[in-house]
This record gives C-alpha cells, structure tokens and sequence, in this order.
C-alpha cells in the first residue's frame, strides 16, 4: 500500500532485451526507521514498439497510478537518467527530474578522458569505486554532492558536469534544497528553495538525525579516493542531533540504478 498522504518518488527507467522495450517503475518510500527503501511497482513492455517517445512512459506511469488508487497529479519528484524523453516526461507532469548521478557522473569522466588518455587507470578506478557509492540504497542526494565536491576539487574539468549548478542539473534549487534537509541544515533553506519545496507539496515534520560520529584514522593511502572524499567530509561536519525539515526528502535518491539492474 503506498501511503496517500505523502507526495511519490518515482524511479524509472527502460531498457530493450530482444527487440522488446520495457518500462520499470519504482517508488521511494520512508520506513518507520526514516530509511529510504524502493519498491517495483510496474514493469510492462511497451504497446506500441514503434514509438519510444514519451507518450509510451506515460501511458505506462498513469496505467501504475491507477493500479495502486492514484494519479499522476501526485508524483512530485521523478528520478531517471538525464535524456531528453524524461526530461520532456518531468516537464509534463511539472516536477522536478533528478537527474541519476551515476549518468552524470559517466559523463564527466567521459570528457575528462579526451584530454588525458595518459592517465586512464587512476581514473578508471575512480569510475570503478564511485558508481559503487552511488548505487547503494542508503546514499543519499546529500552523498553524491559531497562526493562529486571531493572529485570536482581533484579534477576541476569535471566541473561543467559535477557542479551543483551545471547545465545538466534540471532544477538546481530543488536540488540545492533537498541536500541541505538530508543533512538537517533547514535553517539555512533560501526563500526560494522553501518555496519550491511547498510549491511541490512536501510538509515540515521533526526528524532526529543520528550524529555520524567520529571516524577512525588510518592509512589514507590504502582507502579508495571516493570512500576517501566522503569520510574527510564527515571528519569537517558535526552531524546535528535534531532538526526540522521535510521529512519526505529522505527518501529522494540521487540515482536510479536500482533499475537499471532490474534489467541487468
């Protein structure tokens, strides 16, 4: 049963085996833990082979509201790779498109190489390392920018994709918003980010957040750069004990590869 009094998050994403096109949906829900957990709610092949455009996601996102009693009106955030059909998909249902990190991520590396073919394996293992965080079901939206902060700072090229603000990010205040309440920081939400977190329905509620505690010291050299960048950060921040802030966030991920492995 999916809650009704909270706005969805949904994950989507396709994919072709056989000639065959599919469609999978997910949704991200919060457990009685404040845990983000994900859940297939559809997977459908497409009725018309033919038309891969985003009428046929559609078809199949309104077709998996109505099984489970609701509407498209109540999705609020959609998260899936930086394409444009789900671009035009998020501009159709006006929500905000979280754009998968891992598809950012790729593509940041991508243009680094072009440049610098002669440095292909360290930033091959970086590649092997963070899509790893990336995709695990606790990282958050907060992880992947500390974690592309930590890569940008090693290799500012990857700027045009990584930023907080790059082209490719959809809707950078949503954004924005979203991480400073995954790390208990509501206070210092802008106006305009209050104002698109209402504008999107999300309601104040208290969250305790754990205090991440201290991290041992040991031999920086022997620890991959990605887990590396994300435990010098928590080293910098003091974790708040409690906070308000939009309860509903938490369970906005930064990626949709728990798809894309459905597929794999």
């Amino acid at each position: 049963m999916i809650p009704v009094d909270e706005p969805m998050v949904l994950l989507l994403d396709g994919s072709t085996n056989h000639g065959t096109h599919y469609c999978a949906v997910y949704i991200s829900l919060i457990d009685s833990d404040n845990i983000s957990r994900v859940f297939l709610l559809a997977m459908s092949p497409f009725k018309n082979e033919a038309d891969l455009t985003h009428g046929e996601f559609m078809n199949i996102l309104s077709a998996t509201c109505h099984t489970f009693w609701r509407t498209l009106n109540e999705i609020a955030v959609l998260v899936g790779d930086n394409c444009s059909v789900n671009q035009v998909i998020a501009r159709w249902l006006m929500v905000p498109l979280v754009g998968c990190a891992s598809h950012k991520f790729n593509l940041a590396v991508n243009a680094y190489l072009e440049d610098y073919a002669d440095i292909v394996d360290p930033v091959q293992a970086i590649m092997i390392k963070a899509p790893d965080l990336l995709q695990r079901d606790n990282t958050t939206m907060a992880n992947a920018r500390v974690l592309f902060e930590g890569v940008v700072e090693l290799y500012p090229s990857m700027v045009s994709y990584l930023a907080a603000d790059a082209a490719i990010v959809a809707r950078p205040v949503f954004e924005s918003a979203v991480i400073k309440l995954q790390e208990g920081l509501s206070s210092d939400l802008t106006e305009s980010e209050n104002d698109e977190l209402a504008r999107l329905g999300f309601a104040h509620s208290v969250v305790v957040c754990a205090n991440e505690g201290a991290v041992q010291t040991c031999d920086s050299a022997r620890i991959p750069l990605a887990q590396r960048i994300m435990e010098d950060t928590k080293r910098r921040r003091v974790a708040p004990t409690a906070d308000l802030v939009y309860r509903q966030v938490m369970n906005i991920m930064p990626t949709s590869n728990v798809v894309e492995r459905l597929f794999s």
